[in-house]
Parts: structure tokens; C-alpha cells; sequence
């Protein structure tokens, strides 16, 4: 890649993330988009959708969106930092920044990127159970106690296989709303 090409290689990741996510949780690439102006200063409304990847404004929706998106392609990811020194690995600090600018009432979804390699994706044990996902392969997972639990890392073409997960999640915080 040339020298300087980081935020069109960045952006068209979002782009992309953003068809694959749509369709996955609403069965069309045509429900979520790229934040314009991604990577720029936050917006300080606190009732907007935050992340990378948000709701369009065009098309309504079946039903909402859950998540706050963060989206990283990155030349190299580092990987084993999140095992020899978690507190430095890039993935942890992107999670803790993601933590602060989340909208409370989103699940924390990370999506990254490395070159030559796979999309990866990143989202707390709770919000994995709450999705109805129950396989075993090849996950990292690391603890973040400011969230409260452990954060847990598999493939995205892993992810991309569960087709009802939308459903079981909204079942799942229905249930857990009753209880509360």
C-alpha cells in the first residue's frame, strides 16, 4: 500500500463491515452504513447512535440496532500483546476507548482487521452468550474489569454463520428486563 493510503483502507473496511453486518443481523447489506466522518470528533448528543457503523437515516429498520461498532485494519494487530502484555496490546486499548464513547444501553462490538488476514471480532462474554452462540473453535479471550467480565475474540466468518441471532437476542434481554 502507499505511504499515506491508512484512512481509505480503513474506510472501505467500514464499508464493507457495514453490507456484511446489515446483512447478517437484518438479511440486506441496505440497513447500516459507515459514520460519516468516521474517526472524527464525537458527537456530544447522547441519545445518537455511536460507532463506526450506524443505523441509516433512509431506510427504517425491522428493528434496532444493538451495538456500538468499532472498525480496524491495521498493518499488524500484535496479537500476542493481548496475551504477553494485555494492558499495551492495541486490541485492549481500542476496546477501553470504545468502553468510553458506547452509549450505555450498546454492546461493544470490535472489528479488526489485520493485513493479509481475516476479519476478527471482539465482543464481552454476556453479550456472546445473549446472541445464542455456542460453538467451540479457536476464540482469545482477555478480562476487562471496567466492563465487568471477559472479552471474548473469534473469526468473523465464525459469526456470520448464525443467522437468527437477532432474534435470541432480543428474547434473551426481554427475559433478562422481566427479571429486573
Amino acid at each position: 500500500m502507499r505511504k499515506g493510503g491508512g484512512a481509505s483502507k480503513g474506510s472501505g473496511f467500514e464499508r464493507h463491515m457495514a453490507r456484511s453486518l446489515s446483512s447478517w443481523w437484518y438479511g440486506s447489506p441496505e440497513y447500516l452504513w459507515r459514520r460519516p466522518g468516521s474517526g472524527q470528533i464525537r458527537s456530544l448528543n447522547p441519545n445518537r447512535h455511536t460507532g463506526d457503523i450506524i443505523p441509516t437515516a433512509d431506510k427504517q429498520a425491522p428493528y434496532s440496532f444493538p451495538f456500538h461498532i468499532e472498525c480496524k485494519f491495521y498493518k499488524d494487530l500484535d496479537l500476542i500483546k493481548l496475551i504477553t502484555d494485555p494492558d499495551k496490546s492495541f486490541i485492549k486499548r481500542t476496546w477501553d476507548k470504545a468502553t468510553k464513547e458506547a452509549r450505555h444501553n450498546l454492546a461493544i462490538v470490535l472489528l479488526v482487521k489485520q493485513n493479509r488476514h481475516k476479519e476478527l471480532v471482539f465482543l464481552k462474554l454476556d453479550t456472546y452468550v445473549a446472541l445464542g452462540l455456542d460453538r467451540q473453535g479457536s476464540e482469545i479471550m482477555f478480562d476487562d474489569m471496567d466492563v465487568g467480565g471477559s472479552v471474548l475474540g473469534f473469526a468473523w466468518n465464525e459469526l456470520k454463520e448464525y443467522k437468527d441471532c437477532a432474534q435470541v437476542y432480543f428474547d434473551a434481554n426481554r427475559v433478562e428486563q422481566k427479571k429486573s
